[in-house]
């Protein structure tokens, strides 16, 4: 099963689901609690240890070497956000496949209501198709036996992702750390949130979608200005300057 992924179409995919859901009304309505974050321990600050988010061709070429199901399981980290607890959590109960994405449960969120993940149509059909091969569970009682996944649950998530993400990130010649920071399997989150605030969204949504108490959080743990953007941005200030080409003048 190989599903063909690029690394600039899975955030292109991100950007269309996410910038109608930070504009809706309903948006403003859901407010997401961290809830894994006393089980996972404080959170480190130490500039040497900060995460970077992946480049669009390292998310291409991470995901053209590494197995079906770590494909399906970075490729839903990518475009949710989800912890390890929270993408082991997930079962077909969480599965909208009507309006593409995933229902998070009341306990996820922090005021106690259910919210919506937006999933690209293709990787709903993707993580039900898989289920049906009967390799999680099978991997789950080979490998994982002292970890008690769900009933019908939607992914096999290791019991040390990070372990395997490594593997990956060496066979794709994707250096783990830069001067940007380290590579591990919660820097995905760390993408996410930061395709969040690339996508438009302001603070308050970006602590949303990535379901922390604080916006603080958000901001001073999360963000990140990235040089590929930058550039971006800067060639598409040059593109739009009229006048004189060797001026500011009417940028």
């Amino acid at each position: 099963m190989c599903y063909n992924v690029t690394g600039q179409a899975l955030i292109d995919n991100y950007h269309d689901l996410i910038g109608p859901l930070i504009q809706s009304d309903e948006f403003s309505r859901i407010k997401v609690l961290d809830v894994v974050t006393n089980r996972m321990g404080t959170i480190n600050k130490d500039p040497n240890s900060k995460r970077r988010a992946l480049t669009a061709k390292e998310i291409h070429d991470l995901l053209e070497v590494t197995t079906d199901w770590r494909q399906l399981l970075y490729e839903v980290a990518l475009c949710t956000g989800l912890r390890v607890l929270e993408l082991r959590s997930l079962t077909l109960n969480h599965l909208d496949v009507e309006n593409c994405g995933l229902r998070l449960e009341a306990g996820w969120t922090k005021n106690r209501k259910p919210g919506f993940q937006p999933l690209p149509e293709r990787l709903v059909q993707h993580l039900l198709e898989f289920a049906k091969t009967g390799f999680i569970s099978k991997r789950y009682l080979r490998y994982c036996r002292r970890t008690m996944p769900p009933d019908n649950a939607r992914l096999y998530v290791p019991s040390h992702p990070a372990r395997e993400m490594d593997k990956d990130l060496e066979a794709a010649g994707i250096p783990k750390e830069t001067n940007d920071g380290k590579l591990d399997f919660h820097a995905l989150r760390t993408g996410y949130i930061i395709l969040a605030f690339e996508a438009g969204a302001n603070s308050k949504e970006a602590q949303t979608l990535a379901r922390h108490c604080s916006a603080h959080l958000t901001e001073n743990i999360y963000a990140r200005t990235r040089d590929e953007r930058l550039s971006e941005m800067g060639e598409s200030a040059r593109a739009r300057k009229i006048g004189n080409p060797d001026t500011c003048e009417g940028l």
